[in-house]
């Protein structure tokens, strides 16, 4: 018998006292009625019933059985009965014939679904026999025709019969003259006399006109019974069931019920004795009441149980169902009882609690009071097990509950918002740099008004963050930015990150005169299923996905005053492998019907595919001719396509392209090498059609987003009756997880380019989504895709490295560009520093979407042709590491997602390799021998990738190609081109005639080319602006925007903050100001010169040294500097951003650095000032004559660091994630190590340092 948990209190509930968990374990009699359920007791007419339901097996409960003395009134025609056959016998039915044509053509062929094979016999009749495992009666056939054009072999005269011996049959039904006969066709007969049999044959007396005769497919229908004497009443009983120990006095009995059409019930009584003796009466039950009644004490030993279930009806047509039933039974045994609390149902975070009871005897309560448990959403449940008596519940399912009378409230999101009330003067409070907008400044003058005072007077369509410091009594306007992770598996716990939610989602609150604690109620769904919200705050959810999600869009639903939606953000629920070390297994799949396995390819060897980002991948295999499916051209064909199982998950798909035969060699094997592209290469199988085939141009213009465009092709190319069977799962402006494209293009595509062109110029061209077609032929598109797994998926050899190389391609190395734009306008762009490596390389671009700034185009054409393409390329194998992970790809890591690679230094090589690398492409092949797996990773580094991301930009901007021309501009309108109407405007300059209409009266000359002409030089003169001279005789040099004076700014990122933290420093002043303290400052200076900071230092050892200030008293916080430029850049110089412990501990140097041949950004751990820890490189060099540093500090678990670069200040590009600091941070500043001597001081620059802190 089952034994179960009982929770008993809290569930479901607010706890707004001290918390108390109490449970009890129990024995019970339990029954989910199944099939024995007729063995026991008194049991007529009463059966367990299943049947199909979306053809699949179901329980349907204990039902009244039908009168097996009635007979129907007739049948109706069901389905076929006969199994999908795979040789003469399968699953119990023996298919036999009076003769076939030999193997391919057996009789059985007729059963097996697939209307390309059939039965044939080289006669003009023939008999084709069915042998059942039991009688059926079958109340209908059918006949499918071969599906090709010898139709001359159908059957014309048969009958139709049935026997239960095998030798003396009855007609069923005659058929004659039957010629009307198409390809495939599919002809349905009836039964006019069903009955019971255990044989069933079609007997061809006749075809058409052939020398044989052929069936392709045979359908036995199975009969359907109606209008009979169906059902009658039914008892059972269950017992006698044995009791032992003392009763509690809270046993009850319940039961779930079924469907109870009108005229049925369901009574349930019971009974107690004190032998084995059936009872003489039943007391009746009341569902979820004591029967019998038990009192506490009552002394069960010796007792026994008997439970009878009445099932009655008054309609022979109906029965009442009876699902489940289950009883708490008394038990003299103990076992040992454990309550767990968590805030996830995983039971493994910061706030997993525990408590065992030990021997605890069954029925008893018992109370765990943990006391220091947060504020907030819970998990709680229970789990009783005894080895000696073979005692385990299992855990229980979780009950959830909301504590919010705790002794340790839940901490608040902006813990410094509280001071707000407290009569402090509002310029003096903690936060005032955002509580005094609105109070009476003027707008341009608010501080930080652009996102927080949008409240007052600002279009409410334009507002963009709601929170807590602006919120009024209007609707709420929840929004959605990110999510922790866009991939997992049901059941995960994430995170939403935004605005507007409110500060508790259980309650509404919305004129609570504090604003952070405003509520607004609310829920989290995925698609249209409920989560489970675990937190909820003004900025940030977590939540739980249900067991049951799918991928779909997540929103944020608010409940008052008034119903709102966020918007919503895609993720993806995925699977794990269902299997392991199974290999590669291949099937084919034959093209017309391309999901639909026909073969598994058994005997193939060298198997082995490719997948890759946005890319079709490829397969291959060999085998032999003499292998029974690889010398058949039915399936090894061009076009059929192979299904690729990895452990046996269907993973990949590719079109056969490639069949090479190896007629004669030395082994005899015959061996024929089997290869093609995975299926998204079909989109080559449409092109760009032109909108009116009558007026037809060259060029189609589309605009909309990109996803709108592609989809709008490929529904084209579908309605013109090409890519059948390929489903596009996105809607026009959202990819297939529902995130939203706000970006418009406007893009020529020359007629007849493929669609595969199309998809690669919107995914690795422009960047705007990544492409996949999967196995089953539905293609997705994802706006972002991948995730960050670098510190927990990580390669080093001697694990599962096998081999590591960087790769490198210069065949389209091109130095020197001649670049075409509109309008027949030529210009040149050279890369100096490529020439001087490699020479002259000459190339073309056409951009003929572009008019002005074709040098620039060219140049940022430049910046990624000018030198050899690279890649990394590493072959790796399945292993755990030494922290239990496992790595496999396909199952730890999907293509798209960032891992970890360490080469450690060897040899000659004094500085290996450690990055985070980016898996663009998996090839996995299987050894032969030994069937082991090997995966071949494609990887980039975080650099490469954002090389490709300011590519895809330039491409953006331009919306146009570059070198593979797809797009192609039209004419300007009018008829007349830029340069042309130039040239027409010069003519009429300083030429005299005549205006009409009102400027009739003067008669005058133009001088407008005169204002082509600038003051004499621009020598020296910086950014300044040139402007007409007041009495117009000519142009003049500015010193300032609209006539006004004062410092000009070049980036705006430089202007300083109209309200700067007291951390900040502009270096204005030529003195260091007293707030910087030195580190490891020797013979160091720092001086400002009232414009930028220089930082000079000593040489020759390695030592951090720098200045530093007390941290902001934030837990998140961020500081950037603008780094302008160094003395010498060569080996060994590192500069940058300093996090220290102490002016005498551990000290954080996140450099712009030169070391040891590595160019780019550099971690730099020290155990003191003067003692170096380890160091690791992020990134290319890209800041040696400027640019920005910045580096996010925050506390979670722990403290931890993400820093950036840009060149501008306007993007940023993550080169380290959450970085374990390994301390706690006190002090932050600028800082340097140069360990090397050049005979001379190293210097620094800087232009400022800022702080902001959340």
């Amino acid at each position: 018998m089952p034994d179960r948990i009982r929770l008993i209190t809290p569930q479901n509930e607010s706890v707004t006292s001290s918390l108390a968990l109490t449970a009890k374990w129990v024995r019970t009699y339990e029954e989910f009625l199944k099939e024995d359920f007729d063995e026991a007791g008194e049991f007529t007419h009463v059966v367990t019933r299943e049947d199909y339901v979306n053809n699949v097996l179901t329980f349907l409960g204990l039902q009244l059985d039908k009168d097996p003395n009635s007979t129907p009134e007739g049948y109706t025609s069901g389905n076929d009965y006969v199994p999908l056959m795979t040789a003469a016998t399968t699953d119990g039915v023996t298919v036999s014939d009076s003769g076939n044509l030999g193997t391919g053509y057996e009789g059985w062929r007729a059963f097996d679904n697939n209307s390309n094979t059939r039965w044939g016999v080289a006669a003009t009749s023939g008999i084709l026999t069915v042998t059942l495992a039991s009688a059926k009666v079958i109340a209908g056939y059918s006949i499918r025709a071969r599906n090709d054009s010898y139709l001359i072999d159908s059957p014309k005269d048969w009958t139709f019969e049935g026997s239960n011996d095998g030798t003396n049959w009855i007609v069923l039904d005659t058929q004659s003259g039957q010629t009307s006969w198409s390809m495939n066709e599919r002809k349905q007969f009836a039964v006019s006399s069903p009955a019971s049999y255990s044989y069933y044959r079609l007997n061809i007396g006749a075809n058409q006109s052939g020398t044989d005769t052929s069936v392709s497919e045979v359908e036995l229908l199975e009969g359907v019974p109606y209008g009979f004497d169906f059902y009658s009443s039914g008892t059972r009983v269950v017992g006698p069931l044995v009791l032992s120990g003392t009763a509690y006095g809270d046993e009850i009995l319940q039961w779930t019920l079924g469907e109870r059409p009108a005229g049925t019930s369901v009574t349930i009584s019971c009974a107690l004795t004190i032998d084995e003796t059936p009872p003489a009466s039943y007391t009746i039950a009341s569902n979820g009441a004591q029967c019998p009644v038990l009192a506490e004490n009552d002394n069960m030993t010796g007792k026994y149980l008997w439970i009878k279930q009445e099932l009655a009806t008054s309609n022979i047509e109906v029965t009442p169902s009876l699902l489940t039933m289950e009883m708490q039974l008394v038990l003299g045994a103990s076992a040992n009882l454990t309550i767990e609390i968590d805030r996830t149902t995983m039971f493994s975070g910061m706030n997993y609690r525990s408590n065992t009871v030990s021997a605890l005897p069954c029925g008893e309560m018992t109370t765990f009071e943990p006391y220091d448990v947060y504020d907030g959403f819970l998990y709680w449940r229970a789990r009783a097990t005894n080895e000696t008596l073979g005692i385990d519940t299992g855990w229980s399912t979780p009950n959830t509950f909301n504590l919010m009378g705790g002794p340790f409230p839940l901490p608040r999101f902006f813990t410094m918002v509280e001071n707000r009330q407290f009569r402090k003067l509002r310029d003096k409070r903690t936060l005032y740099v955002e509580e005094n907008i609105g109070f009476g400044k003027p707008r341009e003058r608010r501080t930080l008004y652009v996102p927080a005072n949008r409240a007052f007077g600002k279009l409410r369509a334009t507002r963009t963050m709601y929170t807590e410091l602006n919120v009024t009594d209007d609707p709420p306007f929840p929004r959605i930015n990110s999510i922790s992770v866009t991939r997992g598996q049901a059941g995960s716990v994430l995170t939403l990150y935004g605005s507007g939610f409110g500060y508790t989602h259980t309650a509404v609150d919305l004129g609570n005169v504090d604003r952070y604690l405003r509520s607004f109620g609310g829920f989290v769904y995925i698609n249209d299923m409920l989560c489970n919200v675990i937190q909820w705050s003004w900025t940030e959810i977590i939540f739980q996905l249900p067991l049951s999600a799918v991928t779909g869009p997540i929103k944020v639903q608010l409940t008052a005053p008034i119903i709102q939606d966020s918007n919503t953000i895609g993720f993806e629920v995925y699977a794990g492998l269902p299997t392991d070390d199974v290999g590669i297994e291949l099937f084919i799949c034959v093209r017309t019907n391309p999901n639909v396995l026909v073969k598994q390819l058994d005997g193939a060897w060298n198997k082995a595919f490719q997948m890759a980002q946005n890319n079709p991948g490829s397969g291959s295999f060999s085998i032999s001719r003499y292998d029974d499916i690889g010398g058949n051209r039915e399936y090894i064909a061009d076009d059929n396509l192979v299904l690729v199982k990895l452990d046996g998950n269907p993973l990949f798909k590719w079109i056969i392209e490639s069949r090479k035969p190896n007629y004669v060699d030395s082994n005899e094997q015959q061996v024929l090498e089997v290869s093609g592209r995975g299926v998204l290469s079909m989109l080559n199988w449409a092109v760009v059609y032109p909108e009116e085939m009558g007026t037809p141009v060259l060029d189609r213009q589309f605009t909309g987003t990109a996803s709108k465009v592609l989809r709008t092709m490929i529904l084209e190319a579908q309605a013109r009756g090409g890519l059948m069977g390929v489903t596009v799962d996105w809607e026009d402006d959202k990819d297939s997880l529902g995130n939203v494209f706000t970006e418009n293009i406007n893009l020529s595509f020359h007629i007849g380019t493929p669609l595969l062109e199309v998809a690669s110029k919107f995914t690795e061209g422009l960047g705007y989504f990544e492409i996949e077609m999967t196995p089953e032929l539905v293609l997705k598109i994802y706006k972002n895709r991948g995730l960050d797994l670098h510190e927990t998926v990580v390669y080093r050899p001697g694990q599962a490295v096998i081999s590591h190389q960087n790769q490198s391609d210069a065949t389209g190395l091109v130095n020197e560009v001649l670049v075409e734009g509109g309008d027949k306008l030529l210009a040149i762009a050279s890369h100096s520093a490529s020439q001087t490596v490699y020479g002259r390389r000459e190339g073309y671009l056409s951009a003929s979407n572009i008019q002005d700034g074709l040098s620039e185009y060219g140049q940022a054409y430049l910046n990624r042709v000018a030198y050899p393409t690279w890649g990394i390329q590493g072959t790796v194998t399945k292993f755990f590491d030494d922290q239990g992970n496992r790595m496999k790809p396909f199952e730890t890591y999907l293509i798209g997602d960032w891992i970890g690679w360490k080469i450690a230094p060897e040899g000659s090589d004094d500085i290996g390799f450690d990055g985070v690398l980016r898996v663009r492409g998996i090839t996995v092949s299987e050894d032969n021998g030994t069937g082991a797996l090997s995966y071949t990773l494609e990887l980039h580094n975080t650099m490469l990738e954002h090389e490709i991301k300011l590519n895809q930009k330039v491409e953006r901007m331009s919306q146009y190609s570059g070198s593979d021309v797809l797009s192609v501009a039209p004419s300007s309108s009018g008829g007349y081109s830029t340069s042309e109407v130039n040239a027409m405007l010069a003519a009429k300059a300083n030429t005299n005639h005549m205006h009409t209409g009102v400027y009739s009266g003067v008669d005058h000359v133009h001088d407008f080319l005169e204002l082509t002409d600038t003051p004499d030089s621009y020598l020296g003169q910086g950014t300044r602006v040139v402007a007409v001279k007041a009495d117009g005789s000519g142009l003049e040099f500015v010193t300032g925007g609209g006539g006004s004076g004062g410092v000009y700014y070049e980036n705006a990122v430089d202007m300083p903050p109209t309200v700067p933290n007291v951390l900040d420093d502009e270096f204005v002043m030529t003195s260091l100001n007293s707030k910087w303290l030195w580190v490891n400052r020797s013979t160091a200076t720092a001086v400002p010169d009232g414009r930028v900071l220089r930082i000079t230092s000593p040489i020759g050892a390695i030592a951090c040294r720098g200045i530093v200030q007390a941290k902001p008293a934030s837990n998140d916080f961020t500081i950037v500097a603008k780094f302008c430029g160094c003395s010498y850049w060569g080996n060994y110089a590192k500069t940058g951003l300093l996090i220290s412990e102490s002016l005498t501990g551990k000290q954080l140097g996140i450099w712009h650095a030169y070391d040891g041949g590595w160019k780019g950004l550099m971690g730099e751990f020290f155990n003191s000032p003067t003692s170096r820890g380890s160091f690791s490189y992020y990134g290319p060099a890209v800041l040696p004559s400027g640019g920005y540093i910045k580096a996010r500090v925050y506390y979670t678990t722990a403290w931890y660091v993400d820093f950036y670069y840009s060149l501008n200040g306007y993007i940023w590009i993550l080169a380290r994630s959450a970085l374990a600091l390994g301390f706690t941070p006190a002090y932050v500043g600028l800082g340097l190590d140069f360990e090397i001597s050049i005979g001379t001081t190293y210097d620094a620059v800087y232009d400022w340092f800022r702080v902001t802190q959340t």
